[in-house]
């Protein structure tokens, strides 16, 4: 009686072990037949594109020594 209980419950963890397997084709998503060009959309109806104004005059300026050679090389010239 055990061993029959043990080989019907050994049968059904191999058959739920294959089922776990499996890919979840149901929920996948379906191709578009003409899906649309990703990104952001160039025409007046799909929002303002902006970028910041360039400005009117430079406030600061950073004065940065050049290394004496190349950090990642190590050849003397740099110009």
């Amino acid at each position: 009686m055990l061993v029959k209980q043990i080989e019907k419950l050994t049968a059904r963890v191999e058959i739920v072990g294959r089922e776990a397997k499996r890919q979840g084709v149901p929920f996948r998503k379906k191709l578009k037949a003409d899906p649309k060009k990703p990104g952001r959309k160039s025409c007046d109806g799909h929002g303002k594109h902006h970028r910041r104004a360039v400005p009117q005059q430079i406030d600061e300026t950073y004065h940065v020594p050049l290394p004496a050679c190349c950090p990642d090389c190590g050849h003397d010239e740099l110009t």
